[in-house]
């Protein structure tokens, strides 16, 4: 496991592979390095990465953005509980 991945797992208290990966992803969008951020600010932006996920889930486009970015889909993401 990366730093990166560490300290998201650390964050968001899930430590699945696919998930570590996507929210990474998100958080690029906001930041392309992620060298520069505070501990604080990287676990803010974590938190708020893992929200959108759910949210994009909600909206019905996670496993296509998945697909799109070359991600392996989280088994979270295609469950309807």
């Amino acid at each position: 496991m990366t730093p990166y991945a560490a300290l998201i797992a650390e964050t968001i208290g899930d430590d699945d592979p696919a998930t570590l990966a996507l929210v990474e992803e998100l958080m690029r969008t906001e930041t392309p390095t992620l060298d520069h951020l505070s501990r604080p600010r990287f676990k803010a932006l974590a938190r708020q990465a893992r929200s959108d996920a759910d949210q994009i889930k909600a909206e019905g486009w996670l496993v296509s953005y998945c697909g799109t970015m070359r991600l392996a889909v989280p088994a979270w993401a295609t469950s309807t509980v």
